[in-house]
């Protein structure tokens, strides 16, 4: 009977060395062509949508990533590039005049002529344009008209209640700006008042992504603006290994990590931005954290909400285009900061060298948060030491290895003694 118990909770406990995965879309049918770009990404990265070389031209899809399936749309959907915005699942998307969710049999036609550009990851607002003039709709209620003028949309926040976006605001440059429910829009600061572009925005609506010029040319820094009270603070990212221009995308919940591309020559190559690891390749990342990504070239990239899945196009090793999704949730101990395999006095000493005698930084902050707070600081070290000292609580996962179930800015690429 023990051991008939020991396989039922085997049977329905969560594999714990499944988290990461490294996972491609295929191509749609053809005979002399195999290509299939990405145009948009849901909210839990796992649903994909773009296009797809066919023999009979090109066809819209979506790919499924808990199924494995690639379905062509192009057939039913207004143009063949794809969806332009999917929710959180994927369950409900829109393209150009059209949406399409479960409780709809094909694609149902937008009010008033909106052509749509993105949708809240909740799926319930759109926003999109009528004639040239902005527009936010929630699903059910009227057509709201958004001042000024716009150039473009970029990405909602989980509920419609801000999204980024580019204003020419009468200027000959691109402005970066945002939208909320409660200022409007407002313009957001740019290197040397150069404009730019806001592109993504974390799911709370407090940290937009994008990009500023910052020279006489359209070279560009990756940045994002944090909204502190009724004004957005400016930092920059910086560009990928000194490319002229570097743009960031998508943010995760919490701030980090955040995403992009840089142009190099005539490619995009996608990057990766932490606190604690700075901006590297996500083919670097990616290999970092242990998938196997020899002979890939990513191009673009999304990230979940909660920071451990990413998604994008790019050329596989045979140089075709394919849609690709990676997670990389790594396993780790609460407070066994230097990844030693035990939590013990050297852990408080590893954080106190981390915060005060710059000795790099730890490749899993996760370990080091000992207090689960959402950043490494001193707290942690006097945590660790609590732990140690007068059995005080480490927050999960501390005895056995698993995965930080708070949404926040630390992050954890590897951890030795749970691979």
């Amino acid at each position: 009977m023990r051991f008939l118990a020991i396989l039922l909770v085997l049977a329905v406990a969560p594999p714990l060395f499944a988290q990461k995965f490294f996972h491609t879309t295929g191509a749609l049918p053809a005979q002399n062509s195999f290509y299939a770009d990405v145009r948009s990404v849901s909210g839990n990265c796992r649903v994909l949508s773009g296009r797809s070389q066919t023999d009979v031209g090109w066809q819209g899809y979506v790919y499924d990533d808990v199924t494995g399936s690639l379905t062509n749309i192009g057939t039913t959907l207004q143009g063949t590039a794809g969806a332009d915005g999917l929710s959180f699942d994927g369950s409900r998307m829109v393209r150009q005049f059209f949406y399409m969710d479960p409780t709809t049999s094909g694609w149902t036609q937008l009010p008033g002529a909106l052509d749509a550009s993105t949708i809240s990851s909740d799926g319930n607002v759109v926003f999109g344009e009528i004639y040239g003039a902005p527009y936010r709709w929630d699903f059910g209620g009227p057509l709201l008209a958004l001042t000024p003028a716009l150039e473009f949309f970029g990405e909602s926040n989980a509920d419609g209640s801000a999204v980024a976006c580019i204003s020419s605001g009468g200027a000959t440059q691109p402005l970066p700006a945002v939208w909320t429910l409660t200022s409007g829009f407002t313009l957001l600061p740019s290197i040397n008042n150069m404009g730019g572009y806001a592109v993504g925005i974390s799911p709370s609506g407090d940290r937009v992504v994008g990009a500023s010029r910052f020279g006489p040319t359209s070279s560009r820094k990756a940045v994002y603006w944090r909204q502190q009270g009724p004004s957005w603070a400016l930092t920059e990212i910086g560009q990928l290994n000194g490319h002229e221009s570097t743009t960031a995308t998508d943010v995760a919940a919490g701030g980090s990590p955040i995403v992009g591309y840089a142009d190099v020559g005539f490619d995009e190559v996608a990057f990766i931005w932490t606190p604690e690891l700075g901006m590297m390749t996500m083919a670097q990342y990616l290999s970092m954290s242990g998938l196997n990504v020899a002979g890939w070239m990513f191009e673009s990239a999304h990230v979940s909400e909660d920071g451990w899945t990413f998604a994008g196009h790019g050329r596989n090793p045979a140089g075709q285009k394919e849609g690709w999704v990676a997670s990389v949730r790594a396993l780790f101990k609460r407070g066994d900061c230097n990844g030693s395999g035990a939590t013990d006095i050297a852990d408080g000493v590893f954080v106190l060298l981390h915060l005060f005698a710059s000795t790099g930084n730890p490749p899993c902050a996760d370990a080091c948060d000992a207090n689960d707070s959402g950043i490494v600081d001193i707290a942690d070290a006097v945590q660790i030491l609590t732990h140690l000292f007068q059995s005080g609580p480490l927050p999960t996962p501390n005895v056995q290895c698993g995965v930080d179930d708070t949404p926040d800015a630390t992050f954890c690429a590897t951890f030795a003694p749970c691979n």
